[in-house]
C-alpha cells in the first residue's frame, strides 16, 4: 500500500505525540491511548502504522542516531582545526540531547525492560561507539595517544558523555542544587575528551603518559616531556615548543 500525504501526517502526529506524553509522564507511563488521544487519532490507527509502543520508540531511537550523526559530520565540516571541530561536536551532542530528552530517557528505560529493544538500542550504540574509536583511530595514525585502545577509549568517552548530559539534564539525574550552562557543560567535556586523546609521548621517554596542561594540546603545540629523575623524585614537566622542534 502506497504512502500518502494524509498517511504521513498521521505517523507524524503520532510520533509527535509520543515525544509530548512522554515528557509529561515518561516512557513507562506513556500508553497508546495515551499517545492516540494527544494525536487526535484512533488507537487503531496507531496499530496500522506501529506494531507497538516499543517499535515507535525504536524508530524514534534510529531517528536520534541519524540527527546526530548529521550534526556532528556537519560540526566536522565546519572546522578544520580538529579539537575546535571537536568542540562543536560536543555542543551538538548536548543540544540534541536537550532537544530529546523526553524520549532518551524513554529509551533508556526501555532498554531496562524490554529485552528486544535493548538489541535494538545496543545495536545503535554500537554504531555510534564504532565512529568515535574510528576517530580515534585517526588521531593515532597522527601520532597521538600511542597504545590506547580505541575501541575501550570510545566506550569510556561515549558513557561518560552520555552519562553527564543524562546526570546533569534530568530532573533527579543527580546534581539538583547548581544550574549548569551550555557553555560550562561543553567545555567541561571538551577539556576531558580533548586531553583524554590529545597527548604524545616524545622519543625517548618510555612508560609515562603526558601530564594534564591548562589547555587542551593542539597539534601544532608540540609537547616535551622531561621524564622523573632517576631517583624517582620530582614531576613531569611539560615544555610547549616551537614548530618541527621536539628534542
Amino acid at each position: 500500500m502506497g504512502r500518502t500525504p494524509k498517511g504521513d501526517a498521521s505517523r507524524v502526529a503520532f510520533v509527535e505525540a509520543a515525544r509530548r506524553v512522554m515528557a509529561r509522564v515518561g516512557y513507562l507511563n506513556a500508553w497508546v491511548n495515551d499517545i492516540a488521544a494527544e494525536a487526535n487519532r484512533s488507537p487503531a490507527l496507531f496499530y496500522f502504522y506501529f506494531e507497538s509502543k516499543e517499535a515507535l520508540l525504536a524508530e524514534l531511537a534510529a531517528d536520534f542516531n541519524t540527527d546526530l550523526q548529521r550534526r556532528v559530520a556537519e560540526a566536522y565540516g565546519q572546522e578544520t582545526d580538529s579539537l575546535l571541530a571537536l568542540r562543536r561536536a560536543i555542543a551538538a551532542f548536548w543540544r540534541l540531547y536537550t532537544e530529546r530528552l523526553p524520549e532518551i530517557v524513554g529509551i533508556m528505560q526501555a532498554a531496562m525492560v524490554v529485552p528486544s529493544f535493548a538489541a535494538q538500542w545496543q545495536e545503535i550504540h554500537r554504531e555510534g561507539t564504532q565512529l568515535v574509536a574510528q576517530g580515534i583511530r585517526q588521531s593515532q595514525r597522527e601520532g597521538w595517544a600511542p597504545g590506547l585502545d580505541p575501541e575501550l577509549a570510545a566506550s569510556a568517552l561515549t558513557s561518560m558523555i552520555e552519562q553527564f548530559c543524562y546526570v546533569w539534564q534530568y530532573p533527579g539525574g543527580g546534581f539538583t542544587t547548581r544550574l549548569l550552562s551550555e557553555d560550562e557543560a561543553v567545555e567541561t567535556l571538551w577539556q576531558l575528551w580533548s586531553h583524554a586523546l590529545y597527548w604524545r609521548v616524545p622519543f625517548g621517554v618510555r612508560g609515562t603518559h603526558m601530564p594534564m596542561t591548562q589547555s587542551p594540546i593542539t597539534p601544532s603545540d608540540p609537547i616535551a616531556v622531561s621524564p622523573r629523575r632517576a631517583d624517582g623524585q620530582g614531576s613531569l614537566e611539560v615544555k610547549r615548543q616551537k614548530k618541527g622542534s621536539m628534542r
